[in-house]
C-alpha cells in the first residue's frame, strides 16, 4: 500500500487541498470518480472513526470542495468556528444558501443515479431528527449499476458501495449540484 500523501495526512480540522479538482464547467463521471478516489477514505486516518465520532461530514466537505461545490463542515459563529455534523449539512442543503450555491433536491434514487452517472455531484443524506449526527455520503459514478453507489466515511469507510451499504434501510434524501 502506498503511503497517504501529505495533503491528506493533515489534521482533520485543517482543509485538505488535493491535487485533482474540478468545477461546474467540467462535470464528467470519470473525473468525479478520480477526485473521490484520491481521498483514500478507506485508509486515510483523517476519515477513520475515533473516540470523538465519525467523519462523514468532513469527507463530504473535502470531496465537494474538490468538486467545486463545497458543502461546509465549519461555520463561523462570532469569532469562532463550529463543526457542522451531518444533520447540520443536511439542513444547509435544504436551505436557500444551498440553492443559491447551485444545490437542489433530487426526487429519488433513480434520478440521483442518472445524475451521478452523467458526472454531476450527488449527495445522499439521512437526518437523524435528533441530537445524534445523522449521516451523509457522496454519490459515486458506477456505469451499469442499477442502484446508486456512494463513497463514505463513517463507522465503515469505503469508496464504492450501494447506498444500502452505508444507510441500510434509513429514509435518505438526495441533492445534486449542476
Amino acid at each position: 500500500m502506498t503511503p497517504v500523501p501529505a495533503w491528506l495526512a493533515a489534521e482533520f480540522w485543517r482543509p485538505a487541498f488535493p491535487p485533482l479538482t474540478s468545477g461546474t464547467a467540467r462535470r464528467e463521471a470519470a473525473l468525479t470518480s478520480a477526485i473521490i478516489e484520491q481521498f483514500r477514505v478507506e485508509d486515510a486516518k483523517r476519515y477513520q472513526p475515533d473516540e470523538f465520532g465519525t467523519r462523514c461530514n468532513l469527507f463530504l466537505s473535502d470531496v465537494t470542495r474538490a468538486l467545486g461545490c463545497h458543502v461546509p463542515e465549519l461555520w463561523k459563529v462570532g469569532p469562532t468556528y463550529n463543526e457542522q455534523r451531518a444533520n447540520h449539512q443536511i439542513d444547509w442543503l435544504k436551505s436557500k444558501h444551498a440553492e443559491l450555491a447551485g444545490w437542489h433536491p433530487v426526487a429519488n434514487e433513480a434520478a440521483a443515479l442518472e445524475r451521478v452517472n452523467l458526472g454531476h455531484v450527488v449527495v445522499v443524506g439521512w437526518h437523524s431528527g435528533s441530537d445524534s449526527p445523522g449521516h451523509v455520503a457522496i454519490g459515486k459514478p458506477s456505469a451499469g449499476a442499477r442502484v446508486l453507489h456512494v463513497a463514505q466515511a463513517g463507522r465503515s469507510c469505503f469508496t464504492d458501495g450501494p447506498v444500502s451499504q452505508g444507510f441500510g434501510l434509513l429514509p435518505v434524501r438526495f441533492w445534486t449540484h449542476d
